[in-house]
């Protein structure tokens, strides 16, 4: 091609219809809520890529309910995972299992080294009342309207009630949600979720989220060993045994869980037929040197 032209959109229902008319050939990140006609479409592709980006919901452990570590296992044992990526995104999804090492990492924990969290209403139940709270409790969860969060808040509502955990809604505009200086709110309500894009590796989600010094710990969860273990895998050379502390720390911050990770989201890239030759990821890289039009 000669060159390419970028167009910009406000709001995804604008850009669903251009890419519809045939006003643009491609978008390289579309989300699927609000975008679902665009899948069912037979003049598009649908690119889909595995990915490590995720959804976070995030318990401040200095906050109560949530200083109990049983009440943060209880809220995770409350959700539906496979019916949370079938529902939010059409099974566009990995299932998540409460810790930031996702299964496109190569030393990512699977099977039996850290078991998937399942949903388990009475054992949840049972831990409410072992930390207090035999009648329940009732939290609120603040978000943004972005993506399919706000889907995901109500759906994690429904679900949460079966086992007495009582969740009121408080979805903000994104730039209210982050805000900035001494007022951004996502980083002090007691009960949040936050977008996260994909990373490289799992030590760059880690580091800024989950460390003690983390800049962005809106858990404001401290561990000093799980600190000294993701520390060690950064260091470590040998594959073998940055595993062995991989699932360590997994199994630490699963246990912990100052912070659910249900689903890892697909990167979904749109294109119209004719467009040719663009990978199918990551969505933060956007190479189109190898690009062509057909037809």
């Amino acid at each position: 091609m000669d060159g390419v032209e970028a167009n910009f959109y406000d709001d995804n229902s604008p850009l669903v219809l251009a890419l519809q008319a045939g006003e643009v050939e491609a978008v390289p990140q579309i989300p699927f809520q609000g975008s679902q006609a665009v899948f069912s479409d037979s003049n598009v592709v649908i690119l889909e890529n595995p990915s490590s980006e995720y959804r976070g919901l995030h318990m401040r452990v200095d906050k109560e309910p949530f200083t109990d570590k049983r009440v943060r296992q209880a809220l995770a044992l409350s959700l539906d995972r496979p019916a949370l990526s079938q529902g939010l995104l059409d099974g566009k999804a990995d299932l998540g299992n409460d810790h930031p090492f996702a299964p496109v990492y190569p030393n990512s924990p699977s099977g039996s080294a850290v078991p998937q969290r399942k949903r388990d209403v009475a054992r949840a139940k049972k831990l409410l009342a072992d930390a207090g709270h035999p009648n329940g409790v009732d939290v609120e969860l603040t978000t943004e309207r972005f993506l399919e969060i706000p889907q995901y808040a109500v759906t994690l509502k429904e679900q949460c009630k079966e086992a007495g955990i009582n969740v009121s809604l408080n979805i903000m505009d994104q730039a209210s949600y982050y805000g900035s200086g001494d007022n951004q709110p996502w980083l002090e309500v007691p009960l949040g979720v936050v977008d996260w894009a994909s990373r490289g590796s799992a030590s760059q989600t880690i580091a800024p989220a989950y460390l003690c010094d983390g800049i962005w710990n809106a858990a404001h969860w401290c561990n000093e060993e799980y600190d000294d273990l993701v520390r060690e895998f950064d260091g470590e050379l040998d594959e073998g045994r940055r595993k062995e502390l991989a699932v360590q720390a997994a199994t630490l911050q699963q246990e912990e869980v100052p912070g659910i990770i249900s689903y890892w989201a697909r990167e979904l890239r749109v294109v119209r037929n004719n467009f040719q030759g663009l990978a199918k990821g990551p969505n933060i890289v956007l190479d189109m040197s190898s690009v062509w039009l057909s037809g």
